[in-house]
């Protein structure tokens, strides 16, 4: 019978897709126990619970996350034990809402580790040993396949949630390239005209409002871009104590009465390439999670940076940074928590569980993003009524940077760009920071003018100009002497300019519209000024 059984195991794992795997395994065991209740529950590689099927007369259920705290003496029993355990009388099974008569409850092992649990349920016969013998010897068998489905399924998971954020991101970059046009000539001509105003003139103080009102709708777009991992970073050496230190400072003047703040970083710095910015947003949005969830009964938040090194690593350091340093950044508060409910769907953009008005449901969403593209991971577990920790790894950095020192001189520049507008306010930008402009609004007038010798010292291209790309720009201006080229880009996605031996190596920067005066002025400096020796 064992064999005969089996054989239709491996057979259900192998053609059944989805929840059916769960419910034809479910069935086979209950069929050969002769038992009118099942129960399947599923353990994934963080310790999370999953009821993956539940069949009881009337009542048929599966795929349903579930806490620790909801689990039956018996259940935490097979858990703890790692033993099968029969258990003879009802009892309720509180992660299901019913009771159930006498029952076979069986862990799933690979080697040291639960992987599951199988129980059946309901026989009008007590469970015997050869009922229990029968089922270990099943479950031992189901172990390594069910642990291989285990993880087909995480890394099915994984690839839904990259390509849904992908198609959010290109819609994303299709809204911005427009909209970061229209912005980028709101804050250049405004930021010109408030120059002329009088400082405390009433004209002065509008023209304000509107800047405020552009860099506002800027940070929209960024944000959203961000979530998508669709925005350029600009990343280097970063102390990350010395960013968490900047956010308590933030924090304590407006942290609420009933909440305490308390903090644990590491002694050592803690070095990582990031974008020092984006990495104190992450915090700092976690932090702010965390105070808003005990708003009403008060508590305590804590922050904690700890320094792994490569050979003393924490058993929670995900499998995707072992082997290496890691920083990893814990923010963890006492306050309401979130069901298993509200946990699948965290990171999903818009989602929300705030007061109209009081969310956008982009941060976490943001926070995702962002430590996605630092090559990091970040996992979040909570209970409800107990509290919530969210943990964020980074990969070590191995090496010291630093940048060299650059002096500043003014150039003779050609701009070119799609927009009129934008094109306007670059070269009255760079005319009052003294450089020489030259302006053209498509490819062919900008590389003949490249081609005619005439003498510039960089170009600032759009990504996308009439009649060409700035690939093509940059390959021009590498021929007519290998001028340095800064593109531009509005849609938040560089993968056009390609990568490697598809890039031309002139191709000193690329930064995002729309750039404020100080950004781009900062950058054209350091593009033109020799590095000192």
């Amino acid at each position: 019978i064992a064999l005969e059984v089996r054989n239709r195991l491996a057979e259900i794992f192998l053609v059944s897709r989805g929840a059916e795997v769960y419910d034809a395994a479910l069935e086979l065991l209950q069929e050969v126990t002769e038992s009118p209740c099942g129960l399947f529950i599923t353990l994934d590689r963080t310790g999370d619970l999953r009821l993956a099927a539940v069949h009881h007369p009337g009542f048929r259920q599966h795929n349903l996350r579930i806490s620790r705290d909801k689990l039956s003496p018996l259940l935490s029993r097979v858990i703890e034990s790692e033993r099968a355990v029969v258990h003879r009388g009802p009892t309720a099974l509180d992660c299901c809402g019913y009771e159930i008569p006498d029952a076979l409850a069986v862990p799933v092992m690979n080697r040291d580790n639960v992987l599951g649990i199988l129980l059946v349920a309901g026989r009008s016969e007590p469970y015997a040993t050869a009922d229990r013998v029968l089922m270990e010897s099943l479950a031992g068998y189901m172990a390594p396949i069910l642990r291989s489905h285990l993880t087909n399924e995480d890394t099915e998971a994984k690839l839904r949630q990259s390509q849904k954020m992908e198609a959010i991101g290109v819609l994303a970059g299709g809204i911005a390239h427009d909209f970061n046009n229209i912005l980028q000539a709101i804050l250049g001509f405004t930021g010109l005209a408030r120059e002329e105003a009088a400082p405390d003139s009433l004209l002065a103080h509008d023209l304000d409002r509107v800047l405020s009102a552009t860099d506002r709708g800027r940070e929209l777009v960024r944000r959203i871009l961000l979530f998508s991992r669709r925005e350029d970073q600009e990343a280097g050496p970063v102390e990350i104590g010395a960013v968490a230190r900047e956010v308590l400072d933030l924090l304590q003047p407006t942290i609420p009465a009933n909440v305490r703040l308390s903090s644990e970083l590491c002694d050592r710095e803690c070095m990582v390439t990031a974008d020092a910015g984006q990495i104190g947003q992450v915090i700092l949005n976690l932090a702010n999670n965390a105070i808003q969830s005990m708003e009403k009964d008060g508590g305590v938040l804590t922050l904690k940076l700890r320094c792994l090194a490569a050979d003393d690593q924490a058993p929670d350091v995900p499998a995707t940074l072992r082997d290496r340093g890691v920083v990893v950044v814990e923010v963890s508060d006492t306050g309401c928590g979130m069901d298993v409910a509200v946990l699948d769907r965290l990171f999903d953009p818009f989602f929300t569980t705030k007061d109209v008005g009081k969310g956008t449901g982009l941060g976490l969403s943001v926070v995702h993003g962002i430590v996605s593209a630092h090559g990091g991971e970040i996992r979040i577990e909570s209970t409800p009524d107990e509290g919530t920790r969210a943990a964020v790894y980074l990969p070590e950095l191995d090496q010291e940077q630093t940048a060299d020192a650059v002096a500043v001189r003014a150039g003779r520049i050609l701009v070119v760009e799609s927009d009129p507008a934008a094109t306007a306010v670059a070269a009255s930008l760079l005319g009052q920071a003294g450089h020489d402009i030259t302006v053209s609004t498509d490819r062919r007038q900008a590389v003949a003018l490249l081609e005619d010798g005439s003498s510039f010292d960089l170009v600032v291209t759009g990504l996308v100009v009439p009649g060409g790309t700035g690939l093509e720009i940059a390959a021009a201006a590498r021929l007519a002497g290998d001028l340095p080229v800064i593109v531009t880009a509005g849609r938040g996605d560089n993968t056009a300019l390609g990568t490697g031996a598809r890039r031309p190596d002139n191709i000193a920067a690329v930064i995002q519209k729309p750039l404020s005066a100080v950004i781009l002025l900062r950058i054209i400096e350091r593009v033109l000024s020799p590095d000192e020796t």
